[in-house]
């Protein structure tokens, strides 16, 4: 048997919620088994101490100490104060200025057909010419202002940062 079941035995045992054959197996091995005897005596000078000690009740001025240790804490900041309203109108920009270039893409674009007042346009799909629109000058422009523009707001940034500092 191992120790950990022979355990669960003996708390039941003590406690009294043993099967009568469980019963009569701890009898047996009390009897004859040392160790096991001497586990029993442990376990029940366990439980004396257990039922004899008071439960532990809190202090009158419980309440009022968690409330002053949790009033000495401090609050995370709201969103708006740590997050920079630059980014979030630099990532608005670049997302409005996509859909207008998108937009006015497939207005010039349109097919004249015979179109009725409720019929979409047709989008002319063989026309784009992406050698044309990504060429290696316009990448690099491109490029080049996405870095002008992430400096100007690393210098923002730690130019605000500074003066909260000092």
């Amino acid at each position: 048997m191992e120790q950990h079941e022979l355990e669960i035995q003996l708390w039941e045992y003590i406690d009294g919620t043993s099967s009568p054959a469980e019963r009569e197996h701890i009898d047996m091995l009390l009897a004859t088994d040392g160790q096991v005897k001497r586990q029993y005596e442990e376990m029940l000078a366990f439980q004396s101490v257990l039922q004899t000690a008071a439960p532990e009740e809190p202090s009158l001025r419980f309440t009022k100490n968690v409330m002053e240790a949790l009033a000495q804490t401090t609050i995370a900041p709201a969103a708006n104060k740590y997050v920079n309203p630059f980014v979030l109108r630099g990532i608005a920009a670049f997302f409005i200025v996509s859909m207008l270039v998108i937009i006015a893409y497939a207005l010039a674009n349109v097919r004249t057909t015979q179109a009725t007042a409720l019929s979409l346009p047709q989008i002319n799909l063989q026309a784009l010419h992406p050698e044309r629109v990504l060429s290696p000058v316009f990448i690099s422009m491109f490029f080049g202002v996405n870095v002008i523009v992430g400096l100007v707001l690393a210098d923002m940034y730690l130019r605000r940062r500074g003066r909260r500092h000092t």
